[in-house]
């Protein structure tokens, strides 16, 4: 269990840089298109993965090059859609809906995984996203457009992601793993960058822009990545999204900060629904993972 929690903390610092990037994204793209900015972000992400990394980037064979593909394609949609659905809607509300992940993945993980779905995780699952509401939507306020749409289909792809990962990432060099996704993404975005925004003026580009670039490429990519595909070997895909619905917290706080996106007292409730929900899963886990070594013994001791 402590040895599990070294990996739960990996995903919660990711969300911490994650809960940041929105916000600091959002600032970014008052200089600069958004496929324009996923293509550079991504571009000089897979550079550096490949410098820092070397041959450990290109670790790829017959039996995992598959897996990595899928990996990586769905990553690369959960980040285009989740910086595009900036543009149309607030960073709060953008990070409300992509930490809804939490209600789908223990649905894809039993299909993509074969994973029995644990009734005691419902209710928590639903504390949680009361939370987030609570945090990001409550008062009224809440609308649905295209921004909303978007940043929704950005949980879909992460928590099929994760719930993929967990069953099919094993043996995977996260250095890999991490370079094809950024590659990928890359790719992806340049596409749609000449698609829908024409050629880019890199001489118009805000300063400002820049900085934000150099946070989401560093924090939100090149380390966020990595501390991904090295914790989702060791935890479940659920435990991952439920450590990721804390990312709204972190969106909240630095949108205050940044853009002036005022917290109610009911945004201070859903963060103590939030950390409860992630409270209990954590209890959730250990009880069945109690559960399970007590089976272990119980087959071992009944042996001939």
């Amino acid at each position: 269990m402590r040895n599990k929690s070294k990996y739960v903390i990996f995903v919660l610092l990711q969300s911490a840089l994650w809960g940041a990037g929105n916000p600091i994204a959002k600032l970014a793209l008052n200089g600069i298109t958004p496929f324009w900015c996923l293509s550079i972000r991504f571009s000089l992400a897979t550079i550096l993965f490949i410098v820092i990394f070397r041959k450990k980037a290109f670790s790829l064979n017959k039996n995992n090059i598959g897996r990595c593909a899928v990996i990586a394609f769905f990553t690369a949609a959960a980040y285009i859609t989740s910086t595009v659905s900036l543009v149309f809607t607030t960073a709060t509300t953008a990070g409300f809906l992509m930490s809804l992940s939490v209600v789908f993945t223990p649905f894809l993980a039993r299909i993509i995984g074969g994973k029995a779905l644990n009734k005691r995780i419902v209710p928590i699952v639903a504390l949680v996203v009361a939370g987030t509401y609570f945090l990001c939507g409550g008062g009224g306020q809440f609308s649905f457009g295209v921004g909303e749409v978007l940043a929704l289909l950005s949980s879909v792809a992460l928590a099929i992601t994760l719930a993929y990962s967990a069953r099919y990432a094993e043996g995977i060099e996260e250095a890999t793993l991490s370079t094809m996704q950024a590659g990928l993404a890359a790719v992806l975005s340049v596409v749609c960058a000449f698609i829908f925004e024409g050629r880019l003026d890199f001489a118009a580009i805000a300063p400002a822009s820049w900085w934000g670039i150099a946070y989401l490429v560093v924090a939100c990519t090149l380390v966020a990545y990595m501390l991904q595909n090295a914790a989702i070997k060791h935890i479940s895909a659920f435990s991952a999204s439920l450590a990721y619905s804390t990312e709204p917290i972190f969106t909240a706080l630095v949108a205050y900060w940044l853009l002036g996106e005022v917290l109610l007292i009911r945004s201070y409730i859903g963060g103590v629904l939030v950390l409860t929900g992630l409270a209990l899963a954590a209890l959730v886990q250990r009880s069945d993972e109690r559960r399970r070594a007590a089976q272990i013994c119980g087959e071992e001791g009944s042996m001939p």
